[in-house]
């Protein structure tokens, strides 16, 4: 029950007195305030002068009133979340109830974001504030992403706008999906003002232009917003959909926030900046404190706004809890949690798929090796660590797939030297939305002094019909020359030297006529300081006059980045085994059914995905004699058709 007025505050003249003056100084700051919102045109604000309300929170309820660190005032708002909680992916902020952005309006939006000086780097993403849509629920809308989003990436703040000017709007289905990344490095143990002008239109009238610590790292003309009659409204806090499936590389997440204004038309930066920064950059001079005369652009603090709500003088002195959810309605139940659907790849790192490392992996004598992977399909990028000795010597560095990815195959060269030494690398692929996690790792050794690398015997292998063959073998970094050798049931029967001579990646050497029989063949590579290892030995058996399918197309140049392999078939063969090589081995291996890929006496099969500019063999055999054919160079050429 509430007590009398007169008895709470009643004990003596002098503390009436003095309560009723701090009334009337209240609004009579009200008063003063309410004139310059008008002025300035702003529309919401909030300092976290004792509370959030009137927000409310979406997801969990973890959201605290703290006197440090502070933009602005006494007081900000933390908002933490943990994998733990019963919410394991948001807690957010929402202003849905307080204010709405309308089609066609133009809005500014200032804010202060804080992130702790212990803020783990993850590869997963988190959406820190998001401008939502209502969705048109009387057409069938349901939630979809948010139009305008500010995320964390990796150690990147970045932005996403989804729009859309369909009556109708489905979920991952927008007519503009745009990543503006690396907006700039977060800043740890320190506050990041943010500022955006926004022209909310689903049209060509659309504007967005974002501002962080006064630089513009956003300048967007065009729409910015989907097709719905009741407009938008605006969250901040962390959502971090990955949770839902466990924690990534940090299970708990806290940051804090200050100084959030909304704007409309008649408001511009400096109504809504944080204090300190300027369209430029610079800090601006002090100004006198304003007078009510004055016609000043005063940001009214949070607990003078609160008056604008009907209020009993008892509230003025209660303390007040700090979730005031109950005095403020929001809109339907099935609405007030508008949670976003995990469609596709579009919410699910799950769908970016880490990358599969190739290269370098073991000894190299290179102080500056290339890194090389197999891309990942809509990857937009990627994120690569190498760790030595003495730590991190790259730490999340980013490449965009554009420039470093051809055909499937991305590679970056280190741009410093390497001591020697011992190093661990792996590589996470973004689609500048969502990260996946981190690749299975390599680990590679570097020792300038070290003999060049064991070469990789290619080709040739199993039965072969001709009794000429040639000999071919990957190149290696630091050979000078290769020593090859031949063995049969006698020993040696062919050893030769040879200078280094590579083309695409490969070496090789035709050989002279063996007789009938089975061999075995290997290469070592001969470098400045000293010999490496032989390479694996490669059997291979000679079958003159057998039956062996003869290669049709392609030959030496394929059109296609996935070319299709076609050969002659032979009368009594039921099954076919193809195969393709590169330097590393075989790559390709497909058994197939004659009756499934012959027409007309040609076969045809699929090849694997080439790499431009690089050599590959290929080759068939029937399956019941085990005879290959010749193998058949390959080389995607530069009119590849993609």
């Amino acid at each position: 029950m509430v007590m009398p007025f007169r008895q709470k505050i009643g004990r003596s003249r002098t503390t009436a007195a003095l309560n009723l003056m701090l009334v009337l100084a209240l609004v009579l700051s009200w008063a003063s305030v309410a004139q310059a919102q008008t002025r300035n045109d702003i529309l919401f604000t909030m300092e976290f002068e004792g509370s959030y309300s009137p927000m409310r929170p979406d997801g969990n309820s973890r959201i605290s009133i703290v006197n440090s660190p502070v933009r602005s005032g006494t007081r900000a708002a933390l908002i933490e979340l943990s994998t733990s909680d019963p919410v394991n992916y948001r807690t957010e902020l929402t202003s849905q109830s307080q204010h709405t952005f309308r089609l066609g309006q133009e809005y500014w939006v200032g804010m202060s974001i804080y992130l702790p000086s212990d803020w783990v780097k993850d590869y997963s993403t988190e959406i820190v504030m998001q401008i939502h849509s209502w969705p048109d629920k009387d057409l069938g809308e349901d939630w979809r992403n948010p139009p305008i989003a500010l995320y964390v990436n990796g150690d990147q703040w970045q932005m996403r706008l989804r729009t859309d000017s369909k009556a109708l709007t489905k979920m991952g289905q927008y007519e503009l999906d745009k990543t503006f990344g690396n907006l700039g490095t977060i800043k740890r143990g320190g506050w990041t003002d943010w500022v955006f002008h926004i022209k909310y239109n689903y049209d060509s009238t659309g504007l967005l232009e974002a501002w962080a610590d006064g630089k513009k790292v956003v300048d967007h003309k065009g729409p910015v917003t989907q097709n719905d009659k009741d407009g938008g409204f605006l969250k901040f806090g962390i959502y971090k959909w990955d949770w839902k499936g466990g924690a990534t590389a940090t299970s708990k997440r806290a940051l804090y926030f200050d100084a959030f204004r909304i704007g409309g038309a008649g408001s511009d930066y400096a109504s809504v900046a944080p204090s300190g920064t300027t369209p430029g950059g610079e800090t601006p001079k002090p100004t006198p404190t304003p007078t009510p005369s004055e016609d000043a652009n005063q940001t009214p603090s949070t607990s003078l706004l609160l008056l604008t709500r009907p209020f009993s003088i008892e509230e003025m002195f209660e303390p007040q809890a700090s979730d005031d959810m109950a005095l403020f309605e929001t809109r339907a139940s099935d609405e007030s949690e508008p949670h976003e659907q995990s469609p596709t790849r579009e919410y699910s790192s799950a769908e970016v798929q880490a990358p599969i490392l190739t290269s370098p992996v073991g000894a190299s004598n290179k102080a500056a090796p290339v890194l090389t992977w197999r891309g990942v399909e809509g990857a937009t990028g990627y994120y690569y660590s190498v760790k030595g000795p003495q730590g991190l010597v790259h730490d999340m560095e980013y490449i965009p797939s554009d420039g470093n990815c051809v055909n499937g195959q991305c590679k970056v060269s280190l741009p410093v030297d390497l001591d020697d030494g011992t190093y661990t690398w792996w590589v996470a692929s973004t689609d500048d939305y969502a990260t996946s996690g981190p690749s299975r790792a390599l680990s590679f050794s570097v020792d300038r002094a070290a003999p060049p690398t064991v070469p990789v015997a290619i080709a040739p292998e199993g039965g072969i019909a001709n009794k000429a063959t040639e000999m071919v073998w990957s190149a290696v970094e630091g050979a000078e020359e290769y020593e090859l050798r031949i063995s049969g049931k006698g020993g040696v029967v062919f050893e030769t030297r040879l200078t280094a001579e590579a083309e695409g990646g490969q070496c090789s050497l035709p050989v002279m006529e063996l007789g009938k029989g089975t061999y075995r063949w290997m290469v070592r590579a001969v470098g400045a300081s000293g010999n490496s290892a032989w390479s694996k030995p490669m059997r291979f058996t000679l079958a003159p006059g057998a039956a062996r399918p003869q290669p049709l197309e392609p030959q030496i140049v394929a059109r296609q980045a996935s070319p299709v392999l076609t050969w002659a078939h032979l009368p009594k063969a039921s099954t076919y085994v193809v195969e393709v090589r590169d330097d590393s081995g075989v790559i390709f291996l497909r058994v197939v059914r004659a009756s499934d890929v012959m027409q007309g006496g040609i076969c045809s099969v699929q090849g694997p995905l080439l790499e431009n500019g690089k050599q590959y063999l290929w080759r068939v055999r029937n399956q019941r004699n085990g005879v290959w054919s010749e193998s058949s160079r390959l080389q995607l050429g530069q009119s590849t058709k993609q």
